[in-house]
C-alpha cells in the first residue's frame, strides 16, 4: 500500500488532505489542481470503491475542475457518469438527480452540444419532473437551464 508523509493511502485523514488540497488549489487557479483531484479520485475508487457518495462528490469536483479550465469534452463525459449514477442511487425525481442533471446540461453547452442538450432533457422529461417534483416557484425549477442552451 502507497504512503504519504507516512501515512498509508487507506488513512481517511489523508484523503480528506488530499480533497482540501485540491480546492485551496482550485481557489487559487493553480495548474496542479486537475492532478491533485485526479489522485484522489483514483485513491477513492481503489481504496473504498463502494463509498459511492464520496466518490461522486469527487468526481464532481473534477468535472467542475475540467469545466473552469475549458476542458468540457472531459467534464461532459464526468457529468453523464454522475447523472446516471446518480439517477440509481436516488431515483429519478429526487433534487440530486436535478443537480447532476443541470451540472450535465452545463457541460453539454460549455461543450456547444445544444442540439444533445435539449434531447437529453425532453427524453428525461426532465423540465416537467423539476416542476412537478420541486414547484414552479423553485429556484431550480426558475433556473432550469433549458432556456439558456
Amino acid at each position: 500500500e502507497g504512503r504519504y508523509l507516512g501515512r498509508p493511502e487507506s488513512d481517511w485523514d489523508r484523503s480528506k488532505a488530499m480533497t482540501c488540497l485540491g480546492i485551496a488549489l482550485s481557489d487559487n487557479r493553480r495548474p496542479e489542481e486537475l492532478n491533485v483531484k485526479e489522485v484522489d479520485l483514483a485513491t477513492m475508487r481503489r481504496v473504498w470503491p463502494d463509498d459511492r457518495e464520496n466518490i461522486n462528490a469527487t468526481l464532481q469536483n473534477l468535472a467542475l475542475a475540467y469545466h473552469n479550465r475549458g476542458r468540457y469534452d472531459d467534464a461532459l463525459r464526468l457529468e453523464e457518469q454522475l447523472y446516471s449514477e446518480t439517477k440509481a442511487m436516488c431515483g429519478a425525481s429526487s433534487v440530486q438527480v436535478f443537480r447532476a442533471a443541470q451540472n450535465l446540461m452545463a457541460s453539454y453547452c460549455g461543450s456547444k452540444r445544444y442540439a444533445t442538450g435539449k434531447a437529453f432533457i425532453r427524453e428525461n422529461q426532465l423540465q416537467s419532473l423539476v416542476s412537478r417534483t420541486l414547484g414552479q416557484d423553485h429556484y431550480r425549477t426558475i433556473t432550469w437551464p433549458s432556456t439558456r442552451c
